[in-house]
């Protein structure tokens, strides 16, 4: 890129430290306890599993490791789960502002740097997601740590760091396979063959301990990546939303500066620039490409290819002007730019941060701890008993729910003794399962045929939240 640096380095790092304090302090002024979602319970309720020994909490063999590890050691630690959760989301989404000034300066420049980092820090989706406890913040800051040493030919460690961001989430396998395929091309081309040697220990290292530790949970090593797989086939095509709907749920929560990334792209593609900056272009496509073939959540999984994109994005507005002397004019431009996401960022965040409290179910959870101790519960979401320590011995909604599953529920219902039911949370998988609905009914008369609501309320829809104890 032909754009010359003209900014010192003293300066460039004052401005950035001004746009990583503004982004703080932004959050802590936001931050308001959350809804914790599903994912981010289960997460959190993995942790207490492994933590305990398996006498709390429940694992869903499906989800990758590490980040139930950093959430259960706090809880072990005696910390709030939720609350270091948070912290941590917080200070890794600043860390990707970071590492994204970091990449563009080492491939690009300062300017590029400073401009892709302020996009991310005003992007809505990274406020919208950043004090949530799913796992994509702490993956994109782990994938970017990762690709920022590779570029810095610390490869043992890009390595390591790559594959631990694939054990936070699986969608990081994007980020190995083309950082080691980058690297690949390099070393052959230039004869560094220990490079490759270092980036395949490092990686190899990382990769062994996990393999025990799912080895030591499931007795078999690569269980979810197999099982994984399987459920994730049938889940993904039941809420496929189609790439131009889910690249449309992206662009209309994010700001303007999105829609210069393809451009940025472009220039550098067509300039057959270094390797390490064609590998973050194919990084970002593959990302944008998986979003809207796969993904069932576009506007949280983007979380993953933002950073990737804005440093697209601040080359492609830094190309479209490079010619244009008037610096009054650029700036009035990128006002607009800034302008044109207030209004995003304004409702995503007033939508987020509200303050959460206990649900009734969460709450008859928290309040009967003790008595509900020696009780052998069935949950139809995560969410029911997080904030307790509780252990959950059926997942009514696991892996999917479907006839069959609500088959073997029937089957196996003298094992429980209390059910969080929430019917909303028992979707048929696949949609079209014309046995599925009349299993589900078959399976909500036995409960209440057998046991007695403790809690119950049906809304207009017919979907029912109940709390059930069996009859004595």
């Amino acid at each position: 890129m032909a754009v010359k640096k003209t900014i010192g380095i003293s300066e460039q790092y004052i401005w950035l430290l001004i746009i990583l304090g503004l982004s703080l302090a932004a959050r802590l002024w936001l931050y308001r306890p959350q809804v914790l979602l599903s994912d981010a319970s289960a997460y959190i309720l993995m942790g207490k599993y492994i933590f305990s020994s398996g006498q709390a909490g429940l694992i869903e063999p499906l989800r990758p490791l590490a980040w139930p590890l950093m959430l259960g050691f706090a809880g072990w630690v005696g910390l709030d789960p939720v609350f270091l959760g948070s912290v941590l989301n917080i200070s890794f989404s600043l860390g990707s502002i970071t590492l994204v000034y970091l990449i563009a300066c080492e491939l690009f420049d300062a300017k590029a740097g400073l401009l892709a980092a302020m996009f991310l820090a005003l992007s809505p989706a990274n406020f919208f997601w950043g004090n949530c406890l799913c796992s994509e913040v702490p993956a994109c800051f782990f994938g970017l740590l990762a690709f920022y040493l590779y570029v810095r030919e610390h490869d043992g460690w890009a390595g390591a760091l790559v594959v631990f961001s694939f054990f936070v989430n699986f969608i990081q396998i994007i980020v190995v396979a083309f950082v080691g395929l980058g690297l690949l091309f390099e070393v052959t081309r230039f004869k560094k063959y220990r490079r490759y040697v270092w980036f395949l220990t490092g990686g190899a290292a990382v990769t062994l301990v996990f393999l025990l530790f799912q080895w030591s949970l499931y007795a078999d090593p690569f269980y979810p990546f197999v099982h994984g797989k399987a459920i994730y086939n049938q889940v993904s095509y039941n809420w496929y939303e189609g790439f131009i709907r889910a690249a449309f749920d992206v662009l209309k929560v994010e700001h303007a500066a999105l829609t210069l990334a393809p451009l940025g792209i472009w220039y550098v593609l067509r300039g057959r620039g270094r390797m390490e900056v064609i590998v973050l272009a194919l990084i970002a496509l593959c990302f944008f490409i998986w979003i809207g073939k796969f993904s069932t959540s576009s506007v949280r999984y983007a979380i993953l290819v933002l950073p990737y994109a804005y440093i697209f994005s601040a080359v492609g507005f830094l190309r479209m002007f490079q010619s244009v002397n008037d610096r009054d004019i650029v700036f009035r431009i990128w006002l607009a730019f800034m302008i044109m996401s207030a209004f995003p960022l304004y409702k995503i965040i007033t939508v987020k941060f509200s303050t959460d409290k206990p649900d009734a179910f969460q709450s008859f959870a928290m309040n009967n701890e003790g008595a509900l101790k020696s009780k052998r519960i069935w949950v139809s979401s995560p969410r029911e008993l997080v904030l307790t320590n509780l252990k959950a011995d059926q997942m009514m909604y696991y892996p999917v729910f479907n006839a069959k599953r609500a088959r073997d529920l029937r089957a196996s219902l003298s094992g429980a003794d209390v059910l969080f039911l929430d019917t909303g949370n028992l979707v048929c998988v696949p949609a079209d399962d014309s046995a599925c609905l009349p299993a589900k009914a078959r399976l909500i008369g036995d409960i209440e045929n057998n046991f007695k609501a403790v809690q119950y309320n049906k809304d207009g829809h017919g979907e029912i939240r109940a709390i059930y104890e069996r009859k004595k």
